[in-house]
């Protein structure tokens, strides 16, 4: 006889007990979960109580490996440069926002899926009444399209979690730059990461004046090419 799914409450943790694998599902030809049930068996437990879904796998037992993302469910937030929608009806919820999943736990990663809620979407104009530039998304070398929801390498985004660089531009004041790569993997580095002033105006955490957010910049085309590989946690020179 197939095991059925069980689910228990441990402390402040909802457990999913799934053996058989009936929350895999196929889509576009990949394996994932059925993130609709997995919601629909927490608020039969707890109720439609809930902004933000996380589910975290535990991938030792056999969950299938899914890496670390998130989506919106919810959206009406104007001025992040993202358009406004609903699709609670499919969850069957009144109250839920985003949820988001983890297969492996870095404070970077669990604060960027959350982060995904309000960014990385906005641009900027230089000036009143032109087209919004796209400066603080480029220079992305990963999944094509991923830039428009996240920093690219050439904006100086402090600590900011919301870009896959994780490196920050240090400015020498005389037209050249140093760029120090962390590596969130390593405890250290992972501390430094968190939500830029820019990043926390555009979630709503500073007052609505603009100017609450300091002077950033865009280092445009450096040189040498920047690179991946890190050394990590130590400048690296770079050119304007």
């Amino acid at each position: 006889m197939p095991a059925i799914i069980t689910t228990h409450v441990v402390g402040n943790v909802f457990v999913i007990v799934d053996p058989d694998g009936d929350l895999e599902t196929i889509v576009a030809g990949q394996t994932t979960l059925d993130w609709v049930a997995i919601y629909t068996l927490l608020r039969g437990t707890f109720g439609d109580h809930y902004d933000f879904l996380s589910c975290y796998l535990d991938t030792g037992s056999g969950v299938v490996y899914l890496g670390a993302a998130s989506d919106t469910i919810y959206q009406d937030a104007a001025g992040i440069g993202r358009w406004t929608f609903n699709f609670r009806s499919s969850w069957g919820t009144a109250k839920l926002q985003h949820w988001s999943h983890f297969s492996f736990f870095t404070l970077n990663t669990m604060l960027h899926e959350i982060g995904h809620r309000w960014l990385a979407f906005v641009n900027y104009a230089s000036a009143p009444a032109i087209p919004a530039l796209h400066l603080m998304h480029e220079d992305w070398i990963w999944t094509p399209g991923g830039e428009n929801q996240h920093w690219g390498r050439w904006l100086d985004d402090q600590n900011s979690c919301m870009d896959y660089d994780q490196a920050e531009w240090v400015d020498l004041g005389d037209g050249t730059f140093d760029r120090i790569d962390r590596d969130p993997t390593n405890p250290v580095h992972d501390e430094w990461f968190g939500y830029s002033p820019l990043d926390q105006y555009l979630m709503g955490l500073v007052p609505g004046n603009p100017s609450a957010v300091p002077d950033f910049k865009v280092v445009q085309n450096p040189s040498p090419v920047l690179t991946e590989s890190g050394p990590f946690g130590v400048p690296n020179p770079a050119g304007p």
